[in-house]
């Protein structure tokens, strides 16, 4: 530099607070740098965190990378005295330095010496579920730092001499090399983390769904699960690209904001004053947007539902005129339900970006035609230096107001997650541990004492089952009958546990029991049973004689193959899938077996072959066994006949007796 440039008087006493505000800041952050330095060395060392297994290539190429990124930092920050220190030398400019910068000074050595081997070594190994929020932190801040770096080095060449442009044009791609490189990091940190929250939230909520009692489940509903598992939590993954771009830019007009307020406090306060009144306008338009969005998620329940009903139920539709054009326009009137509401959400959205799109011009305008009339005193560089960086931060800003959507949108899916989560709370643990205990028993008296349940239908009508006193034994056949909307079907729910009693008392061999401990001793097939396309929780090659038996028997041998516990198909027709449940029931070996009007849609063979072949095997192998039926042709098959009516169990007809009605 000239002697001109350095006769330049460089007063750096005047920014003693700043520097020592800079100290206490830089110096946290390499505490807390050095802490998770070592905690990261300590996780290796315990084996908690393993290096990467890549080759040579790898780690050499990552390495020189950073190598040459810190070379030409170190370069950059030699020059910074002759460039933004009114051409001093590094000598003539340690002169002038308090102790408050020359503590700044090395602990931004020390901070920067230390992030990079933290860097270093999270690039280098992996952690299951790893959350380097620091290291997140760290980076938006270098990020939105050197993003506004490169603004402030774009208005010093604008307004320097010819001489300095080379040197800031060196500044202006170590700018872009670290935002690119800040940018990329946090991206992909983000990336898997945000990937981790969305699985382990998924885990989370399928754990609950699969512990929680089966009249909790049966209340959520399933909309809100599809939703929930589905369209939730992939909407909460979208908040990746919304976090990355929101805490850059609020970093960058955080900085930009601080350099403003070096360069005049009055003009920064001005700033401040016109961005609070902002924020109080966005935060108000924001809350209607918020409302809209959660509606807008209650009717997109709605037409998950009859998407489901349009896909199971489409055979009903295409039979029926009538029926299918009144579907069509229930659908599609939800649909357009649908429509407008997230039009309204839309539309208040774009409410929220233009208040702040005309907060930020308002803020522009204070600036340039008020703030000389206030304060006579500012120059015209300074000025000039508010509305260019003004200028620059227009990009920032936008993508503030652009996330704000977004923003709304994940709330309110987080939101009902948490509210599925919380309306399938697990089992008490105390339960789960119990269950777990309980060992297999082949000998079961299952006694319901006083037992009743109620539960409202869609019209909020009431329907009670019980009080019910009755004792299932194995070794016994038990056929429950009665007429449609009788109770036997929620009778069945009730015995093997679905259901847990509003009142009254479940024994198991004389003790007292929790509903949820019963299931266990059952296997079943209900009339709405579901048929899954391989065999769960059985270990088949153990059965495997049994089950080509079986297949035989139930006439689907030549219709599906088994291989390795998975279906070839199942595709079949409604009484060969009913059977193929029945046969996965059999293997299940358990104490008790409930069939809820099994044989309804069968043929007279099949019908013919479970109740005078397989029920009396059962029975003869020690299993008890309860049939709902309406087969009265069978009775004589059964111990014992009782009849339901309304809820309440009326009739109980013994062997003797029904053999005497035939």
């Amino acid at each position: 530099m000239n002697s001109t440039a350095n006769s330049v008087n460089f007063d750096i006493s005047q920014y003693g607070i700043l520097l020592i505000i800079i100290s206490i800041i830089v110096g946290l952050l390499t505490a807390f740098t050095f802490y998770f330095l070592v905690k990261l060395v300590i996780e290796l060392i315990r084996k908690q965190r393993n290096f990467i297994k890549a080759g040579a290539v790898y780690y050499v190429t990552r390495l020189l990378g950073l190598v040459v990124l810190l070379t030409f930092v170190g370069y950059s920050f030699y020059r910074v005295p002759e460039t933004f220190l009114a051409g001093l030398t590094w000598s003539e400019f340690y002169t002038q330095l308090p102790a408050s910068a020359l503590w700044s000074a090395y602990l931004i050595l020390a901070l920067v010496v230390l992030f990079s081997g933290l860097i270093v070594l999270e690039a280098f190994s992996e952690k299951v579920n790893d959350k380097s929020y620091f290291s997140i932190i760290i980076l938006s801040l270098l990020s939105g730092g050197s993003y506004a770096f490169v603004m402030f080095v774009v208005n010093m060449a604008l307004k320097n001499q010819n001489e300095l442009k080379f040197t800031l044009g060196i500044y202006f791609v170590l700018g872009l090399v670290l935002y690119v490189f800040s940018q990329k990091r946090v991206r992909k940190q983000l990336t898997i983390m945000t990937n981790n929250l969305v699985f382990n939230k998924r885990l989370e909520l399928m754990n609950k769904l699969l512990k929680s009692p089966y009249y909790k489940f049966e209340k959520v509903g399933k909309e809100k699960i599809f939703t929930s598992l589905n369209n939730d939590t992939e909407v909460i993954s979208n908040s990746i690209g919304l976090i990355v771009i929101g805490v850059t830019s609020t970093v960058t007009i955080l900085i930009s904001f601080i350099y403003l307020g070096i360069s005049n406090i009055y003009a920064l306060l001005t700033s401040v004053f016109f961005v609070v009144i902002a924020g109080i306008m966005l935060i108000l338009v924001n809350q209607s947007a918020h409302r809209l969005y959660s509606k807008t998620r209650d009717i997109q329940n709605t037409f998950f539902k009859f998407i489901n009903d349009l896909v199971s139920g489409y055979k009903e539709l295409y039979l029926h005129k009538g029926r299918k054009e009144e579907f069509r326009a229930e659908m599609i009137q939800s649909c357009d339900n649908y429509r407008k509401k997230r039009t309204d959400a839309e539309l208040v959205g774009t409410n929220v970006y233009f208040v702040g799109e005309l907060m930020a011009f308002i803020i522009l305008g204070g600036l340039i035609f008020l703030l000389p009339i206030v304060y006579k005193s500012i120059s015209n560089v300074t000025l000039t230096d508010y509305v260019l960086i003004f200028l620059f931060l227009k990009g920032p800003i936008d993508n503030v107001l652009n996330m704000i959507p977004g923003i709304n949108r994940v709330k309110v899916s987080w939101q009902r997650v948490q509210e599925v989560s919380k309306q399938v709370t697990s089992l008490e643990q105390s339960h789960i541990e119990t269950t777990s205990k309980l060992q297999p028993k082949k000998e079961i008296s299952l006694t319901f004492k006083d037992i009743s349940y109620t539960y409202k239908n869609k019209e909020n009508e009431q329907f009670t089952v019980g009080p019910i006193n009755y004792t299932f034994n194995t070794g016994e056949i038990v056929f429950v009958t009665g007429g449609n909307g009788s109770g036997k079907s929620t009778l069945g729910k009730l015995i093997t546990g679905l259901y847990a009693p509003d009142h009254g008392v479940i024994q198991l061999n004389g003790e007292n029991t929790q509903p949820e401990q019963i299931g266990q001793y059952f296997s079943t097939v209900f009339s709405d049973y579901y048929l899954f396309n391989r065999i769960y929780g059985i270990d088949f090659t153990k059965e495997k004689d049994r089950i080509e038996t079986l297949m035989v028997n139930l006439g689907i041998d030549e219709k599906l193959k088994i291989n390795n516990g998975e279906f070839s198909t199942t595709k079949l027709s409604t009484g060969q899938r009913k059977r193929l449940a029945l046969l996965i029931s059999c293997i299940d070996d358990r104490p008790i077996y409930l069939f809820d009007e099994w044989a309804s849609d069968q043929d007279p063979e099949f019908r013919k072959y479970f109740y005078e072949t397989l029920i009396p095997e059962m029975k003869q192998q020690g299993k008890g066994v309860i049939a709902i039926t309406h087969d009265d042709r069978y009775f004589h098959i059964a111990d014992k006949v009782i009849k339901m009516e309304i809820g309440k169990l009326v009739d109980e007809t013994r062997q003797m007796e029904v053999g005497q009605r035939n």
